[in-house]
């Protein structure tokens, strides 16, 4: 399992949403293998509120935000450390590339202007 140092607030919420969007069964049996509820109860909830006829996008952001204090961290170390840690690793080299070309623009900018 690889470890994402000194994630943002902002990496937080977008991954999480992210999954949000993009969840599957197998995410839940790999995220909550050691439960002690067992894998499936959060899966179990979340299928039981889509039935009732709760939007589905509301459905698992809702179960998401409900977990109790050992599964939200369950989940956040299988998101953050085997199933977006490639993602964010990508996405911040990407940032640091854009945040070196804005800086090198600025500087010929400045350049020019003192000329």
């Amino acid at each position: 399992m690889k470890t994402i140092d000194n994630l943002t607030g902002v990496e937080i919420m977008h991954y999480t949403l992210l999954f949000c969007y993009n969840w599957t069964k197998q995410d839940f049996e790999v995220a909550f293998k050691d439960s002690r509820l067992g894998w499936d109860y959060y899966y179990n909830k979340l299928q039981g509120k889509i039935q009732s006829g709760t939007d589905p996008g509301e459905a698992i952001l809702s179960t998401v935000l409900n977990m109790d204090n050992t599964h939200r961290p369950m989940l956040y170390n299988y998101l953050f450390g085997e199933l977006y840690p490639d993602k964010i690793e990508k996405a911040r080299e990407m940032h640091n590339l854009v945040e070196a070309h804005k800086k090198k623009a600025e500087e010929k900018r400045n350049n020019k202007i003192s000329e």
